[in-house]
Formats: C-alpha cells, sequence, structure tokens
C-alpha cells in the first residue's frame, strides 16, 4: 500500500506535490500535539480527581464516624443507667399487684429519654424486655422481646452476637417519607454477661446520613453508597443510581477473608462504564463507604480541551490549505 502510495505520489504535479507536502508538514505535527497534549492533561486531571476524591472520601468518613461513634456512646450510657436495668429486671407480677406502679415506672422511663430525644439525629428511642413494663402493657417506647423473637433482625442480630448492630430501614418500616437506620444493643444480663435481657433501639433519620453523603460530589456524576457487611444498602448519595445487584460484586471485590480493605482505590466498570472507586470503612460498624466516580467526567475537561484543539486545526486547514493550494498555481 505504502509503495502504490509513493508511485501515486510521484506521477503527480509540482503543484500537487506541494500541497500535499504542506498537509503533512502542518497537520501531522499537529495531531501529534493534539494526542501528546490530551495523554499528559488526562494524566493530570485523573490525578487531581484522584487527590481531591481521597480527601472528600476521608471527609465524608470523619463525619461519619464522628456521628455513628456519639450515637452509640449515648446508648452505652442511656442502656447503663441504673433505672434502666432495674425496669428491665423487674417482674411484671410487681405491677399486676398495683397497676400505679406501672405508671410511676413508665413515668421514670419516659424522663430518662428526654436526654436522648434532645439530640435531633434521633427520632424514636423503643426498649425491648423479656417481662417487667411490657409484659403488662405494650406501648410505643418499650416493647416485648418475646414477640421479637420471629423478625428477620432479631434473628441477625442473634445470629452475629455483636453488642451493637445497625439495621437499615427495610427492617423497620415506618413509611415512604420516614426512612430510618436503626441501632440496636443488646443489653447483658447482671448474672452472666453472655446472656442479655434487653434490646435497646434508636432510629436515626436516613437523611442524617444521605446529606453527609450528598457533600462527597467530586464531579456531577459521583456517588457515594454505604454498605455493610451483608451487602445491604444503609443509605447513599441523593444521585446514587447504580442497580442493586451490582452491590454484591462491588462488596466482593474489597473484601479477602472478610476482612474489608479500607482506603482501598481501583477501576471497574459497572453498567458498561468506567469507574473510579474508593472504599473507607467506618469504625465501630460493619460499614463500607464506597465513592463511585465515573471516569467520563474525570476527563470531561481533557476531551473538551482536544475537541476544541481539533476544531482550531479543522477551521486552519479550511482556510489555510485552499490558499496554499492558489498560491502554488501555475497560473499565478
Amino acid at each position: 500500500m505504502m509503495r502504490n502510495f509513493l508511485c501515486y505520489f510521484n506521477n503527480l504535479s509540482i503543484r500537487y506535490k506541494l500541497f500535499i507536502s504542506y498537509l503533512i508538514l502542518i497537520a501531522v505535527p499537529f495531531c501529534l500535539f493534539i494526542i501528546i497534549n490530551f495523554y499528559i492533561s488526562s494524566k493530570d486531571t485523573e490525578m487531581q480527581a484522584m487527590l481531591s476524591s481521597r480527601k472528600i472520601l476521608t471527609q465524608v468518613q470523619s463525619s461519619l464516624q464522628y456521628k455513628t461513634e456519639y450515637i452509640k456512646n449515648l446508648i452505652d450510657m442511656f442502656s447503663q443507667n441504673d433505672t434502666i436495668n432495674e425496669l428491665i429486671y423487674r417482674n411484671s407480677d410487681y405491677y399486676r399487684d398495683n397497676i400505679g406502679n406501672w405508671w410511676v415506672d413508665s413515668k421514670k422511663y419516659t424522663s430518662l429519654l428526654f436526654s436522648l430525644r434532645s439530640n435531633p439525629d434521633i427520632t424514636t428511642v423503643q426498649l425491648y424486655m423479656k417481662d417487667g413494663l411490657a409484659a403488662m402493657n405494650e406501648t410505643d417506647e418499650f416493647l416485648s422481646l418475646n414477640k421479637a423473637k420471629e423478625t428477620d433482625w432479631y434473628k441477625k442480630m442473634i445470629h452475629d452476637g455483636e453488642i451493637f448492630q445497625w439495621f437499615p430501614s427495610e427492617y423497620f418500616p415506618q413509611g415512604k417519607n420516614k426512612k430510618c437506620v436503626s441501632l440496636l444493643k443488646l443489653i447483658p444480663s447482671n448474672q452472666d454477661l453472655n446472656v442479655f435481657s434487653g434490646i435497646i433501639k434508636v432510629d436515626i433519620p436516613e437523611a442524617v446520613f444521605k446529606n453527609v453523603l450528598d457533600q462527597s460530589e467530586v464531579t456531577k456524576g459521583t456517588s457515594t453508597v454505604l454498605i455493610n457487611k451483608r451487602n445491604e444498602i444503609i443509605s447513599s448519595s441523593s444521585n446514587y443510581n447504580i442497580n442493586k445487584f451490582i452491590i454484591s460484586d462491588l462488596s466482593t471485590t474489597t473484601y479477602s477473608d472478610d476482612i474489608p480493605q479500607s482506603g482501598m482505590w481501583y477501576s471497574k466498570k459497572l453498567e458498561n462504564a468506567s469507574m473510579l472507586i474508593g472504599v473507607q470503612t467506618i469504625h465501630a460498624t460493619d460499614w463500607r463507604l464506597f465513592l463511585i466516580v465515573p471516569y467520563r467526567d474525570i476527563l470531561a475537561q481533557s476531551v473538551k480541551s482536544r475537541n476544541q484543539m481539533l476544531f482550531v486545526l479543522l477551521i486552519f486547514i479550511l482556510f489555510t490549505f485552499p490558499l496554499s493550494f492558489l498560491v502554488n498555481s501555475p497560473q499565478l
């Protein structure tokens, strides 16, 4: 093919030979410049995006960690209150013999809730007990633990055997506009720490976490999601739209022998698009924070600059080459 082109070129007139030579001398270096410039700018842009993403991911992790640890400490102190332990271990016969005792103790419990309810991140506090107040009469604030034994959250909590556990809104549905993330704590027995006598549950509006995740916008297409060890979505940013079936794939990538790899960054194709993905664990929870940045967003500025240079090259060719063609005309 090259030989045919050379033969064709040799048979051309001087006018056309000069025109083609000008075309090659101008267009080829310009195209090489565009390619090299695009490569370098793409790498620089990717590096800057990586640095920004790391910083933002760390900030979001710190915010989530502060909120979860603060709420966890509140519940921990609340569960160790002497009145709470007294109410949990009290026999229901104490109330059956005198209904007035039930009103007195329920008021004691309600007054204890004031400190927790003053926290804007907590909407509901519930105490599950085997006997006591709940055995006599359940309310929205204290419930029977025996009735909860057939629920999914109870079975998972007992199976995992952890003192604290977080559950997404699906386990405690409260309506479309009242989605909450729930923190539950087992209250150990005074006689045997391996046996528990009650459970405290607090509800935190999912919007509390979503507001934090929405601050992670590196690009317009950036999305953030919190996933627990059961691959359940705890919360996500407002623009998160990746199908749920991909969550398992994301989680498998970041687990080795069930140990989450915090601070990990990697590239992956999700829904036929290349993504830059960062992972951080949230301490004192089983959560992993995923920051997902589309590569097309990262390279958007470089692509825009490349297209602008190609446009300039095209304009240059349209005006310069016809002029050079005329200049080399034998009539001039």
